[in-house]
């Protein structure tokens, strides 16, 4: 009886954090949908950042948006989702935000419910057949 099937035990766990994650992001997403404010934006600038994608460093771009809340305030934050190839800078965008935390915000058109949907499910996947692995591995087992 080997131990090296113990390397699935934390893989429950782990795989649990992606459906939370990608969770998160779904009713997020959709709460600012329902919710939320639009107004009117532009890309001010694209904040460029390193990334390891397919064992190589790549240039990821995130869009930072300017607008004005319907209050009167300005605003100029970065999005969470960006691309390899940047934003064009000046283009206008409409924004929806939570008028509580307007750094919470989407950009209309650019919603990351796939990315979010993809976490959920692999992590959902990965969830049931690891625990269902364990189960049937403790179950070899049992006198």
């Amino acid at each position: 009886m080997g131990s090296e099937w113990l390397i699935l035990v934390p893989i429950p766990f782990l795989s649990m954090s992606l459906v939370r994650f990608g969770v998160y992001g779904i009713r997020r997403t959709r709460r600012l949908r329902r919710t939320g404010v639009t107004a009117d934006g532009w890309i001010v600038r694209n904040a460029a950042r390193q990334r390891r994608s397919d064992g190589a460093k790549r240039t990821f771009y995130y869009p930072v948006v300017a607008w004005t809340t319907e209050d009167g305030r300005t605003c100029e934050y970065e999005s969470s989702y960006g691309n390899d190839s940047g934003f064009g800078v000046g283009a206008p965008v409409t924004v929806r935000y939570a008028p509580e935390a307007p750094d919470e915000f989407t950009i209309e058109g650019w919603a990351p419910d796939i990315p979010y949907g993809a976490l959920t499910v692999l992590g959902a996947v990965l969830t049931v057949g690891s625990v269902t692995a364990l189960i049937l591995r403790f179950l070899a087992f049992w006198p």
